[in-house]
This record gives structure tokens, sequence and C-alpha cells, in this order.
């Protein structure tokens, strides 16, 4: 029955799918700087630590034990799989186009919610890419990989917070449940906090259920989360637990992001009107669902009101507890579609009321056409800075390790070097390979284990860019500075 209705639902729809597959492929290609063939010679930002893992892993490395990052191993086994397929980032890229696409659908579906048009879902669609890209942050971050499923679980949370409850279908089927389950495993094995809005929904939907008495549908409900979290979560354990790395796979997945955000303070401390001005925009979709709030409330949606609530103050904690990362919102982009859809779904048999939804959909299209712009503007610029090699400053140094002792290099600093080793093919020789001052100064841990490594390890050839803090008595006691330019230093193992 279930395969019958799927197979329907793509028969009828197959034309705005082949749209929603070439949207998806259009945007990963012309926006995801650090996977994309368009930008050449990109790999820079988070993205660039996380193929490197994943070509290491690829390779027959393991990560924590070999490579280390403080996420958690979904995003490296993406990537992995992209290596895996084509040996280049471009198989990351067809597995972006693949996720987003999911999303696509997803949205699609969500405002099929409001009406049976497929032309104000396609537009819809393309009005929530059009902000997408501030977010984007240049492609192959953690939340890109968790959004279709937070889209899904938005979709079937939304669809049960309005047409379930408004058709007086109070029961909520347990299949969705093993989905959000499902979804929190991802988010938990990414980042945990990309899973805060399918909390949140699963809050919300639980005091219905209790204030409804349905107690045994929830109980069901929450055995099929659980069954849908260990379905993801179970075959990473057990991995890491087989190669008796639980603990660092533990460690790397959620306690260290526990010691580093312990070490972290809010940017709204040194904020000017300008920065928070510049964070309403960009974080366009995150701020929007207090507005969907105020339009639910006026047309007495209650539950719907208190679930943009809830999810409108626990994302503005998240984004405003620690630094401004802006990709860190990507995982609010389905309320874009929610927020379109109340514009859509506005009653105008009043005057004023007319007058609002003109007026919000006069505004979006306007800011969607702007946010278009820059993003064609910053595809040209790119491609035009990105499209040949540009030299950074330790190309010299790096040229005079020989080839056949590359196995045994590592680059140590505080920021930079992380496109070093895709640029130049070089697998690094230690578990820490890249921004360990940076990673040393959030746990001390982490801080002691870095030294050691490096205290007990052989590597041949050490390259710096002069932050060397944790490593110091390691170089001046082990190492011979061979030659330095400007702020980058090489160093080689001592003789004697």
């Amino acid at each position: 029955m279930f395969i019958r209705k799927l197979l329907n639902e793509i028969r009828n729809n197959i034309l705005v799918y082949v749209l929603l597959g070439l949207i998806s492929l259009l945007f990963v290609y012309f926006v995801s700087c650090s996977t994309s063939p368009f930008y050449p010679y990109y790999y820079g930002d988070d993205s660039a630590q996380f193929q490197t893992i994943g070509r290491a892993w690829a390779d027959g490395l393991i990560p924590y034990i070999d490579m280390f990052d403080h996420k958690g191993p979904l995003i490296f086994f993406i990537d992995m799989l992209g290596f895996c397929m084509t040996g280049s980032s471009m198989g990351i890229m067809l597995l972006q186009v693949v996720f987003l696409f999911i999303t696509l659908v997803a949205f699609y579906k969500m405002t099929q919610l409001a009406t049976s048009s497929k032309c104000y879902g396609i537009c819809a669609v393309i009005l929530s890419l059009s902000v997408f890209h501030f977010v984007y942050s240049r492609g192959n971050f953690t939340e890109e990989y968790c959004l279709p499923f937070v889209s899904i679980c938005t979709y079937f949370q939304i669809k049960y917070l309005t047409v379930s409850l408004e058709q007086k279908q109070l029961s909520h089927r347990p299949f969705h449940a093993f989905l959000y389950g499902l979804s929190f495993g991802v988010c938990l094995l990414t980042r945990v906090t990309n899973g805060i809005t399918i909390c949140a929904g699963i809050l919300i939907i639980c005091c219905v259920l209790l204030k409804n008495k349905k107690c045994k549908n929830l109980l069901w409900n929450a055995f099929g989360f659980i069954i849908g979290f260990l379905l993801i979560f179970l075959p990473f354990a057990i991995y890491f637990a087989a190669h008796d790395l639980f603990h660092e796979f533990m460690y790397g997945t959620l306690l260290y992001n526990f010691e580093y955000q312990a070490y972290m303070s809010s940017w709204l401390k040194e904020a000017t009107l300008l920065s928070i001005l510049e964070f309403v925009v960009v974080h366009f979709t995150a701020c929007v669902i207090f507005l969907v709030a105020v339009l639910a409330f006026l047309c007495r949606k209650t539950v719907l009101t208190v679930y943009c609530l809830l999810c409108g103050f626990l994302e503005l904690y998240i984004f405003t507890c620690g630094a401004s990362y802006s990709h860190y919102a990507i995982i609010t982009l389905p309320q874009a579609i929610i927020f379109l859809n109340e514009i859509y779904g506005m009653e105008t048999k009043k005057r004023i009321y007319l007058i609002v939804k003109r007026m919000l959909l006069g505004a979006t299209v306007v800011f969607s056409i702007a946010c278009t712009a820059i993003l064609l503007t910053r595809v040209i610029n790119l491609h035009n800075k990105y499209k040949e090699y540009h030299e950074v400053g330790y190309e010299q140094l790096l040229s005079m390790v020989p080839e056949e002792e590359r196995d045994s290099f590592i680059a140590y600093g505080g920021g930079t070097f992380r496109e070093l080793y895709l640029l130049h093919d070089i697998t690094p020789c230690y578990k820490y390979f890249v921004m360990q001052e940076w990673h040393a100064s959030f746990s001390e841990q982490t801080r002691e284990d870095i030294h050691q490594v490096f205290a007990e390890g052989n590597a041949i050839w050490i390259l710096t860019d002069g932050s060397t803090e944790v490593i110091q008595d390691i170089l001046n006691s082990r190492y011979t500075i061979i030659a330095e330019m400007g702020q980058y230093q090489l160093f080689r193992l001592s003789l004697s």
C-alpha cells in the first residue's frame, strides 16, 4: 500500500521532481565552493578538515585515533563515501545534490499543506533557496546533511500540529516518531544542537498526546523514536567499539564540545547595532519564525503559535550563546516555507489583512531578489578568485620537503593550513593535523594529548605558522629550523 502510494506520488509529480533535481544540481555546483569543480582551487573552511579526514578514512585510517576533529563521524563518513566514489571532492558534491534534492522535496510537500498549487510550491522552494546561500558557508558543513532529515521531520510535525489536529485526528503515527529518532541520531552524529527544532516539535506533540490522554499512542511513539535512533547510532558505535575507540568516538562527538561550549562567551557581549542587524539579515529564516508565531496567533492556531515560539527561542539561544557562525542557521531553512505558507493562507476578507498579506509578500519577493543578486555577484567573484592557484606563503618551504618524506610531514598552527593537505595531496602523519593551538585552547585534555602526540611521535618535517605555544619545548629540544618565510617556519627532526 505504501509503495503504491509512493509510486503514484512520483508519477503525478514527475516534472516537479525533475525540476527540483535540476535546481539542486545547479545550486550545489555554483554555491558549494569547497566541493564544486567550478572553484578548482578552493579548499578552505571546515570543509577542508572534513574532506581531509574523509579521504584518510577512505585510505584506511580511522577518525578520532588517526585523524581528529570535534565533530560526529557522519560528516567524515559522507566525505569518505564521496572519495570512494570518485577519488575527489566531486563525489561529495554528488552526494550534496542528493541531500539537497531530498530537502527540496520535503519543502515542496510542506507547501502542499497550504495549497495544491504546483506553481506556488516551486516558487516557494526557489524563494527559500535565495536566502540559503547566506548561511551555506560554501558547502559541506554538518548542517547541510542534517537539513533533509530536519525538513522531513518539520513536514510531518507541522502536518500533525495543523492538519491532523484540525481534523481531530489526535493520534500521532509511530512511524513518524521513528523518523524523528533517525533524524535526531543523524544530528547527534554531526553536532547535537542541529536537532533542536526536531526536539521542539517532539515536546509539543508529547504535550498534545498527554493532554488528550493518548498514553498508549505516546508509548508506541517513544518506542518508534528509540528504534529510529538506534538504527543510525548503533552502526557507528559498534564500528568504533570494535576498534576499541568508543570513548574517543564519544569524546569527539560530544564530550569535547561540552568543554568547548564552557569556554565560549556570547558574541552579543561585543555586538554593535550593525552586527545585530547583520545577524537578523543572515539569520532571516531563524528570526522570521517569530513573525510566523504572530500570524498563527492572529489566525487562532494556538498549538502552531507555541511551536513557533519554542523553536524561535531555542534557536536564538543556540545562535547567541557562543560565537556567531552563520552556518548554524542552515537547520532553520524549513521555517521559510512555514512563513510563506502562513502568508499564502492569510484570510483576506478584511481589508487590513489583505494589505498586510500584500506587504509581507512584496517585502519577501524584494528581499529574495536582493539576496539572489548578492548570490550571483558572489559566485562570479569567487569563481574568478579560485579558478587559478594563488600562493599563500608557505609553498617554497613545503617544496623543501622531499617527496619520499612527505608521509612523515605535519603542519602545525592556530588557524591556517586547512587547505594544505588537499591542495598538495599529502596525508598528515599525526591525528592532530590542523588548528592544533585552537583545539588546545578549549580543552586541557586535548592540549595534553596534542603535546604527547608530538613528543612521542617522529614526524620528520613540521611546518608552522608561528603559533606553537603547546609544542614549543618539543621544537626547541628535538627539531632544527631549516628555513622561514614571513610567519611560516619549517622544522626538521634533529639527527642526534
